[in-house]
């Protein structure tokens, strides 16, 4: 081909590491960024003799770039994410609609839209949003045979989680809803000896880099990681990548379970969930979503949080915190969450997560006096103030940025206390501790015009809140569904199969259930003989047996008075 293709893709820092990649194999790649103007990116792509050119949805309708879009001479139009075009998709983009003005800018190019997980509705949006006419389709398999799929509802997700990664040396992405439930699981990973890391979207951008880098070089071999952790990961020998909380859709899930097994090996996605995170769950997606009148009550509040005059706010930045936010005007955090994120999908306000780990130091006693105040401050301030003396040692002469996490690690401090026994230190006049409760950044895209600015978020919330009830009630009947995993995704996908995978756990159930009730009775007498064990160690124990079995074998062996419980809650023989 002739010129550069134009690609469009949703995420920065997925173009970022695909530039990346592309570039190494030896084709010229470029991604129009925010850190040079638009023009002097246009004139570069211009004389750079580039191959792919990667911009997000929002610049490639920006009444510039469309200006100058001739000047680029391009080969064609590649639309990465694609079901990011179509409200029945997962990770909906309205700017993706935009792209019509490409088309109409260049009717001639060839244009090719690419998405991992689209339904037959979200097909039909894409090809009706770009107005491709008669389209060639080429649509794989969904079917991912190396991979094993399990579902197991357990009381103990932590045990069961040990379990599923089975030895130290698997290579595993483990994938948590919450930041706090991502570092509470990778510490309990550490305490039982896995090498791991963690990755979610209140780190700094070097951390993130960091643990990235670590796990794909095997320093690290289980990454534990929200869903921030996600387009454009692609790590060949994941073998093992589990969920430890309920994602709001199958494309979601699916796209995730994705990055196993990409080397062609046999691999396994194993779902660990307790009845009470379908709840949970559905109260975050579903019960908290907003309605119309709430989304306009916090725009409201927001400019008048934000102090943001009619026909103001565009392209300004604003610093905030969320919970101040919430507590001033006594709104609910989690609905104030979707609201957020929906006026960033409808191109209101780009929402950035600012870590709470952004602060300064800089110690304002003479070093000759320093010694003096170790010795008579509380044992708690001493260590802190050794603990910043060591990790940083210019901060006697400079004003230095500090890992308050780190710090918190290192001196063994709840991260509250060490926030307070600061802010101590600068009422002594010890230091001086610089620290914002910032936790939100802000950057205004459109002016405030009140209705006129909400009216394309309110117009499709009820249609939105619709669709996320049927991707989440598709999860919940996901885990619960009786019949192969494979082929209800499949399903879900509109691509038929009378064919069972053979692979997921349903179908070695199947397999399992053919043995005799007498059979798998006498097997459990036999291992319960050697020691007690929990209904959950039987259930390792007789691998071979389906959960249904056991179940009923316990059962029957209660009835005959050959087994019972004890203290422990472990199941024992019942001695004449």
């Amino acid at each position: 081909m002739q010129g550069p293709v134009l690609v469009v893709s949703p995420l920065i820092a997925l173009m970022s590491d695909q530039v990346a990649q592309a570039n190494q194999r030896g084709i010229k790649s470029m991604f129009f960024s925010s850190t040079q103007t638009l023009n002097d990116q246009i004139d570069n792509a211009l004389y750079g003799r580039y191959q792919l050119l990667y911009i997000t949805p929002e610049r490639a309708s920006n009444p510039l770039f469309l200006q100058r879009i001739q000047q680029l001479n391009l080969a064609g139009i590649a639309v990465d994410e694609a079901h990011c075009i179509s409200q029945w998709g997962n990770d909906f983009r309205p700017a993706f609609l935009q792209l019509i003005e490409l088309r109409k800018r260049l009717p001639q190019l060839p244009v090719i839209a690419l998405t991992a997980t689209a339904t037959t509705q979200v097909v039909q949006d894409i090809q009706s949003a770009l107005e491709l006419n008669k389209p060639h389709r080429f649509v794989g398999s969904f079917t991912r045979k190396n991979i094993a799929l399990e579902v197991h509802a357990t009381p103990n997700k932590n045990t069961a989680l040990l379990n599923a990664l089975a030895t130290k040396n698997s290579t595993a992405l483990v994938y948590c809803r919450t930041r706090k439930q991502t570092e509470e699981v990778h510490r309990f990973l550490q305490k039982n000896e896995f090498e791991t890391t963690y990755y979610h979207g209140g780190l700094l951008q070097n951390e993130k880099e960091n643990r990235l880098h670590q796990w794909r070089k095997n320093d690290r071999l289980v990454m534990v990681a929200t869903n921030a952790f996600g387009m454009g990961i692609d790590k060949a020998n994941v073998d093992t990548v589990v969920h430890m909380s309920i994602p709001s859709s199958l494309e979601n899930y699916y796209q995730e379970i994705g990055r196993a097994g990409r080397n062609g090996k046999a691999a396994k996605a194993i779902f660990l969930y307790h009845k009470k995170d379908i709840l949970e769950a559905e109260d975050h997606y579903i019960k908290s979503y907003p309605k119309a009148d709430f989304i306009r009550q916090c725009y409201k509040h927001l400019c008048n949080y934000l102090q943001i005059g009619y026909g103001e706010g565009h392209e300004q930045t604003w610093h905030f915190s969320f919970l101040d936010f919430c507590k001033t005007y006594q709104l609910a955090p989690k609905k104030v969450d979707h609201v957020l994120r929906l006026f960033d999908q409808y191109g209101l306000f780009k929402r950035s997560p600012l870590s709470r780990l952004d602060a300064a130091l800089q110690l304002s006693c003479a070093p000759q006096k320093f010694k003096s105040i170790l010795e008579h401050t509380s044992e708690q301030k001493s260590r802190l103030l050794q603990a910043v003396t060591r990790k940083y040692p210019g901060i006697f002469d400079n004003e230095i940025r500090c890992d308050l996490d780190e710090i918190a690690r290192r001196t063994k401090l709840p991260f509250s206390l060490m926030v307070s026994l600061l802010e101590e230190l600068e009422r002594e006049e010890v230091l001086v501790f610089l620290y914002t409760q910032s936790d939100i950044q802000l950057t205004g895209l459109v002016p405030r015009e009140d209705q006129y600015t909400l009216h394309p978020v309110v117009k499709n919330v009820k249609q939105l809140l619709e669709v996320k009830k049927k991707q989440f009630a598709a999860m919940q009947n996901y885990l619960v569904h009786s019949g192969c995993r494979q082929r209800y995704i499949l399903r879900y996908f509109s691509e038929e199969t009378t064919e069972a995978c053979q692979n997921c756990d349903r179908c070695f159930d199947n397999k399992k259930s053919a043995f005799s009730a007498e059979e798998v009775e006498a097997k459990i007498l036999l291992t319960l003989e050697k020691k007690a064990l929990s209904i959950q160690q039987l259930q390792l124990s007789l691998p071979q047996y389906s959960s249904k079995a056991l179940a009923l074998g316990i059962d029957a062996l209660f009835d005959q008075e050959k087994i019972k419980k004890n203290s422990l809650d472990e199941l024992e023989l019942l001695w004449d």
